[in-house]
């Protein structure tokens, strides 16, 4: 497995924005290599902020791309979310996380991130869905 690699693709929404959110505003993509929401310190491999983005629109597509992902056999861990209310720090995107009201990719059963298998040099296109609005402050 030599070289690094790029994850990229489009993040849509599925999930309606509630109590007054309007699916506008940054979003946050990073891929760790474990689960975050089991593992906190789980480390990060790759990292992208997009400015003002406008998910309002029924089938809005954002595209996104994430390099110098270390390829390998396992799956990576991939999270998402659009900060709706705007409250994260913009001068220190590391310690970004949704809060209320904020639109997520999140597997409720698995109770995890997608994965992104990154077996590879080149580019793996993984498409990513907002599914869920969470309803509460984690």
């Amino acid at each position: 497995m030599q070289g690094n690699a790029t994850l990229a693709g489009v993040v849509t929404r599925s999930s309606k924005p509630e109590n007054g959110a309007d699916a506008k505003g940054d979003l946050y993509i990073a891929v760790f290599t474990e689960n975050p929401a089991m593992n906190m310190a789980a480390p990060m491999v790759g990292n992208q902020v997009i400015a003002d983005v406008d998910m309002s629109a029924a089938g809005a597509k954002i595209p996104y791309s994430i390099a110098g992902i270390p390829p390998r056999p396992e799956p990576y861990h991939v999270t998402v979310f659009l900060d709706d209310d705007e409250n994260v720090d913009p001068n220190d995107p590391s310690t970004a996380g949704p809060d209320k009201g904020d639109i997520i990719a999140f597997e409720l059963l698995a109770q995890a991130f997608p994965k992104a298998t990154v077996a590879t040099a080149g580019t793996t296109t993984f498409d990513i869905d907002l599914n869920f609005t969470l309803p509460f402050d984690p």
